[in-house]
């Protein structure tokens, strides 16, 4: 019987550490940087911790914008300004056509945000899926 405790402590032994190896890889989850269709973008920003950026230039953003999102240019002060953003909130970006909004999705990856997602076709692939602007 002394024995059987024996060879069970040993297994408990080997697997906890074991355990807890696996456990802190889980909770040490990649960042996701995806892009995304205008109707998946359109689903994603629903959520109320919703990060939504616009990346398009001032003179652009006045011709229309999806509803929620925040100007941030990404040709003037965008890495001072997103760094005042919560990293580990999901941030949507866009832009007119989807190449800005590609880069500022790299940036804010190596900037250290979470999840990121990019409208592939921008306001442009937005605004002909037929979804709503202000």
């Amino acid at each position: 019987m002394f024995e059987q405790k024996e060879s069970n402590m040993k297994k408990i032994a080997f697997v906890l550490p074991l355990l807890f190896v696996i456990l802190s890889a889980c909770s040490q989850q990649a960042p996701i940087t995806k892009d995304v269709s205008p109707k998946e973008f359109k689903e994603l920003i629903t959520k109320p911790e919703s990060v939504i950026i616009d990346v398009r230039t001032p003179e652009e953003v006045s011709q229309g914008k999806i509803p929620s999102s925040m100007n941030i240019n990404y040709f003037g002060n965008f890495k001072t300004e997103v760094e005042k953003l919560d990293k580990t909130k999901p941030v949507y970006v866009y832009c007119a056509s989807g190449g800005r909004s590609s880069k500022a999705m790299i940036d804010l990856n190596k900037m250290g945000f979470k999840e990121v997602y990019n409208l592939v076709g921008g306001f442009g692939a937005w605004h002909t899926a037929g979804f709503s602007v202000e």
